[in-house]
């Protein structure tokens, strides 16, 4: 798609205003939390499986796909590393503060990035990163399974497995306090964080996601 893809956007919107249950899975979840948010009504039910931030050999493996982005001309992989690193721990901060909204359960996996999905009751969403039409595209080419195809039946399954036999994985509850939070990057990303650490990630977030959330806005006053 070019820029966020209207299309894509504005049939993801409508799966997200009548489902009970979502569901990503895909290297970085960045833009999940800020979706959500955006929602006029929410799932009871969201799950998250993302890279670990503290994945070196994963996040290189990433970076390496987003040397073909425009925006990363005259960054090296080492800036793209960094860059990775930075977004996927905004991100693990972000969905941990959607949990006030709805809980939260979030898996780490090994994360190969050739594909990412976004689930709902009625149908998920598929991003082929190595597609033909996805070269050198920051948002890849997408297709689009109903909830009675043989895709979303296997990739529903899939996803629920996992998270049975994974240790690899957390619940973001709404008692949990910023403690917890820096408790479990320690743990699952080897990341020491300080109180100042989250606020500043939390802004960031925000920064981050900005254009996106305009961009939501412009898709809502079209449905």
């Amino acid at each position: 798609v070019d820029g966020y893809g209207d299309y894509f956007n504005i049939d993801m919107t409508r799966s997200l205003e009548k489902t009970s249950f979502y569901a990503f899975r895909g290297p970085s979840a960045r833009y999940v939390a800020a979706r959500l948010r955006r929602a006029r009504s929410y799932p009871q039910e969201v799950r998250v499986a993302m890279l670990n931030p503290g994945d070196s050999a994963a996040i290189s493996r990433r970076s390496s796909d987003r040397l073909q982005w425009l925006r990363s001309e005259g960054k090296t992989a080492a800036d793209l590393e960094r860059e990775l690193h930075d977004e996927l721990i905004i991100t693990v901060v972000s969905l941990f503060d959607y949990r006030k909204i709805c809980p939260v359960q979030l898996l780490y996996v090994e994360d190969t990035a050739v594909y990412r999905y976004e689930m709902f009751d009625d149908s998920v969403f598929v991003s082929w990163y190595h597609g033909p039409q996805s070269a050198g595209r920051e948002l890849p080419e997408s297709l689009r399974f109903s909830d009675q195809s043989f895709m979303y039946s296997t990739m529903k399954l899939d996803l629920i497995r996992r998270f049975e036999i994974s240790s690899h994985q957390a619940v973001f509850r709404p008692s949990q306090g910023d403690d917890y939070l820096i408790g479990h990057l320690a743990e699952y990303a080897g990341i020491t964080a300080t109180p100042q650490d989250i606020a500043d990630w939390r802004k960031r977030y925000v920064e981050y996601v900005e254009d996106f959330c305009l961009y939501l806005d412009k898709i809502y006053s079209q449905i």
